[in-house]
């Protein structure tokens, strides 16, 4: 059954995420958002790892009541809507008044759980039952009101729960803090996967006490896909407001060394112009941005001791073909420096100039200076550079005109 599948994978997602909660709240124990939190993913993990394959009747076989796991699982879903409600109020609301509407809610959810539990026990049942108890058992009046009490408390729950979260996910407090809104959003959805399956769940037992059992089919069929769902988005709400920055770290990374990559042709073909300005700082050659920087400082040097061998011609030409070519301003543009660059290091490989001074590493590391539109249109230069007929075409045809000064 997929039930065997569904159930443990969730179960063991939030298993690990609770794990890296709780190594949290080992050095905050006072933080009590974090201490919700952990609610919040503990009793989804308790009821999953109940659900998982026959745990639920091994469970009730070795405790010796009858449909105990129902009991627990009915529980854990109502602490669930307890700690998620407290969560959110604990983050948004000001600590004092957070508190206080805390522990209406933690009040409130344990009077339901010591509601549903009396009725549970207040008489026993005839058969065993886990897995469609208020179904199976829904003649009995302490059942269909130990359900009733259920479904409306996580009903209400979930509901409130999601409409908080997708309200404060939309307010400006939070405009600085994009992963946090997509957070709270995943949050909301997670509460509102729940308030669904458990309309459905409701209808279905609603139904079936009135004698009519066809939704019975659609509420277990829509267990595992709502499990799914709801494991998806409440991990998805942990996992954001963390990682997220961290992932925008690694896209930066990853175009850092996508930059150097396509400036790397380029560099190497101009290098020889001033061997001495290449630079990488101590412990930063795995930095691409660093590495970026300073590509972009030594191009520009090594295009300014390239300057005065710029041939005429091979702008003329360059700028002739490309718009013959239809290149746009700035693609133009790029291509035309590129033939004038390949040309003067042509050049410049056989008029070679003295080499220039050494800088310090303070000079050349260069850690603050604002690089953005240069490395755009070094960028640009170099993939004309690599890929352009036009540069090649222009630059290494022989002029004769040509004249190759002295730097």
């Amino acid at each position: 059954m997929i039930e065997n599948l569904v159930y443990p994978l969730c179960a063991t997602v939030l298993t690990l995420l609770l794990a890296g909660r709780l190594r949290r709240l080992r050095r905050r124990r006072g933080s009590a958002p974090l201490w919700a939190l952990c609610g919040t993913l503990f009793f989804p993990v308790l009821a999953l790892w109940l659900r998982a394959g026959t745990n639920a009747e091994h469970f009730d076989r070795v405790t010796g009541v009858p449909n105990l796991s129902v009991l627990v699982l009915y529980s854990c879903t109502s602490a669930f809507t307890a700690c998620a409600l407290a969560t959110t109020l604990l983050w948004r609301e000001p600590a004092e008044r957070a508190r206080r509407r805390v522990r209406w809610v933690l009040a409130g959810y344990g009077l339901v759980i010591a509601t549903m539990a009396a009725l549970f026990f207040a008489r026993p049942m005839p058969g065993e039952h886990p897995l469609n108890f208020a179904l199976h058992h829904g003649g009995q009046p302490t059942v269909r009101a130990l359900a009733a009490v259920w479904l409306t408390s996580v009903l209400i729950g979930t509901v409130t729960f999601g409409w908080c979260c997708f309200t404060w996910a939309r307010d400006g407090d939070y405009a600085d803090h994009p992963w946090l809104r997509r957070g709270l959003r995943h949050y909301g959805a997670a509460g509102w996967v729940l308030a669904t399956y458990t309309l459905v769940r409701g209808a279905a037992v609603g139904a079936s006490w009135l004698g009519t059992p066809d939704l019975n089919t659609v509420a277990t069929t829509a267990a595992a896909p709502v499990v799914l769902a709801g494991s998806f988005f409440l991990a998805a709400a942990v996992m954001l407001p963390v990682w997220g920055p961290r992932i925008q770290d690694l896209r930066r990374w990853a175009w850092g060394w996508r930059v150097f990559a396509g400036l790397w042709r380029l560099h190497r073909a101009l290098r020889h112009v001033e061997p001495a300005l290449v630079f990488v700082a101590p412990g930063r050659r795995l930095d691409p941005h660093h590495r970026v920087r300073r590509m972009v400082i030594e191009l520009a040097d090594w295009r300014w001791r390239l300057a005065p061998m710029f041939d005429p011609e091979v702008e003329e030409e360059a700028t002739r073909l490309g718009r013959l070519a239809d290149l746009p301003g700035d693609r133009l543009r790029a291509a035309v420096e590129a033939a004038r660059l390949k040309a003067a290091a042509y050049a410049s490989h056989r008029h070679p100039r003295s080499r220039g001074p050494h800088l310090s590493e303070e000079e050349q590391d260069c850690g603050d200076i604002q690089i953005h539109a240069e490395v755009a249109w070094w960028t640009e230069v170099a993939r004309a550079f690599r890929r352009s007929p036009i540069v090649t075409g222009t630059a290494e045809r022989p002029f004769s005109g040509r004249k190759h000064a002295r730097p």
